[in-house]
């Protein structure tokens, strides 16, 4: 993409999460109509009145293509088109032939995002490059993964290299499985390998979630930098690790650094972050994972930080000049996340969460709770309720 386009619709893949949710919001101040295409119904991100319009789909290539075409047909300006999960990254990046023809995007060239999205890749790339990353194993079956953690030692982290709709349908609830011991070894599901043929095996890094740091950017479309956004994870649901629970900004030159070391030496366009956990035994920050084209979970917090990355992605689009940012000191939460940590602390009688009170007293943004946009919250409180008489029944 060389020049300017007029661009007075956008459309969100992958609506029905909270990160496509934020990613709409963050675009409030733009003169545009946001369509919503969700791969799930009867989400709660629907409820928002965030969408001009929303639209189903079927979470294959084939469905939403066919969908982003007849979105196109009712436009006579091209189409900005925000993808908010790694499947619709790689569908944009896989079918640019087809969707270049009225949707315009910033992403990586197509190398690039193969790169990032896989964590072998990756791991091989941040190793040759000279980057501090964890020791890892890639494997297939029992035998392999008991050899891998044999190399590597215990404790280690298990998840899977992709995380397909497979593995989101039968372990919803778990991101990675963390091993101490040999013995936990028999409390993973038994058609791990049938869910994610291919597993990565890590070597743990010591610390607690508040040693997790990361760093948001927008790259424009000539892969300069527009600007970023540091931040760092307070608590994770489930703790150690889960998604972001609760994170604060946090100017960390370090952070900073490394990401624009990585993003620069493979030309980056387009949003994107980079997610590390600070060693306390070597002081080292290890990156954890890279997230590629899109805006991560707690991306939001920039908005709120007065740092607005995806609206600079839209001026880039149309040529429109964005005034500088005015950083705020800030702080995300995940509404749900947030409520099952501090529960599990309390539980656990681990006072954990207690140190990090003070850091509360500073502009606050959420997953689901906006005051401009109160609906999703509200069906997520009912929705709970809901869920506690039928469990008391």
């Amino acid at each position: 993409m060389t020049s300017n386009y007029q661009c007075n619709k956008v459309v969100v893949l992958g609506a029905q999460h909270p990160t496509g949710l934020t990613t709409a919001r963050s675009l409030r101040r733009c003169p545009v109509e946001i369509i919503g295409l969700f791969y799930s119904e009867d989400s709660i991100c629907e409820k928002s009145n965030i969408w001009n319009d929303i639209v189903h789909v079927e979470k294959t290539t084939q469905d939403i293509i066919c969908k982003l075409e007849d979105i196109s047909r009712s436009s006579r300006s091209n189409i900005f088109l925000l993808p908010s999960d790694d499947e619709s990254v790689k569908i944009v990046s896989d079918n640019r032939a087809i969707i270049s023809k009225k949707y315009v995007y910033v992403l990586p060239d197509k190398e690039q995002i193969d790169l990032l999205l896989d964590k072998s890749k990756f791991q091989r790339w941040a190793e040759k490059n000279d980057f501090s990353a964890p020791k890892t194993r890639f494997v297939s079956n029992l035998l392999q993964l008991e050899e891998a953690i044999i190399s590597l030692q215990y404790p280690v982290l298990l998840k899977p290299l992709y995380r397909n709709p497979e593995w989101d349908r039968h372990i919803p609830n778990a991101k990675v499985f963390i091993l101490e011991k040999k013995s936990e070894l028999k409390l993973l599901p038994e058609d791990l390998f049938s869910i994610a043929p291919t597993m990565l095996v890590q070597q743990w890094i010591p610390g607690d979630d508040d040693g997790i740091y990361f760093c948001l950017v927008y790259y424009d479309k000539n892969a300069e930098l527009v600007d970023y956004f540091c931040g760092r994870k307070l608590m994770q649901w489930p703790p150690l690790g889960g998604s972001t629970a609760v994170a604060i900004s946090d100017d960390k030159e370090e952070t900073k650094e490394i990401t624009l070391s990585i993003f620069n030496k493979i030309k980056y366009r387009g949003l994107g972050s980079v997610e590390y956990k600070k060693n306390p035994v070597d002081n080292k920050m290890y990156i954890m994972e890279p997230t590629v084209g899109r805006n991560d979970y707690q991306s939001y917090i920039s908005v709120i930080g007065n740092v607005n990355l995806t609206e600079m992605g839209y001026c880039d689009v149309v040529g429109k000049e964005h005034s500088p940012a005015v950083r705020r000191k800030s702080i995300w939460f995940s509404e749900s996340s947030t409520y099952y940590a501090i529960k599990y602390y309390i539980k656990k009688g681990n006072r954990y969460y207690i140190k990090h009170l003070p850091r509360i007293i500073r502009r606050a943004g959420f997953s689901l709770l906006s005051i401009h946009d109160l609906a999703p919250f509200i069906e997520f409180v009912k929705r709970y309720i809901a869920k506690i008489i039928y469990r008391n029944k």
